[in-house]
């Protein structure tokens, strides 16, 4: 359970980097079970295309296999990140 919380996390984490970075669109909420997750996005329209340019880029960045770092901050200090 908790390695499978690790990886539905780490792919959120992932899904919100692409989203925010390649978008601008931020995270309003969200839920996440072990190998399951769900994010709300602030998006004006969110078509089938769109979600699979968002698709086709996430999978780019899980392919990249590039290291997890683990790190506890302050919320204000991870908030500056």
């Amino acid at each position: 359970r908790r390695y499978a919380l690790m990886r539905t996390h780490t792919a959120m984490h992932i899904l919100c980097g692409v989203v925010f970075r390649d978008f601008g669109a931020l995270v309003t909420g969200g839920d996440m079970e072990p190998l399951h997750g769900r994010m709300d996005f602030e998006f004006e329209s969110l078509t089938k295309d769109l979600v699979s340019v968002i698709e086709e880029a996430v999978n780019r960045e899980v392919a990249a296999a590039r290291p997890v770092k683990v790190a506890i901050l302050p919320r204000e200090e991870a908030f500056q990140i």
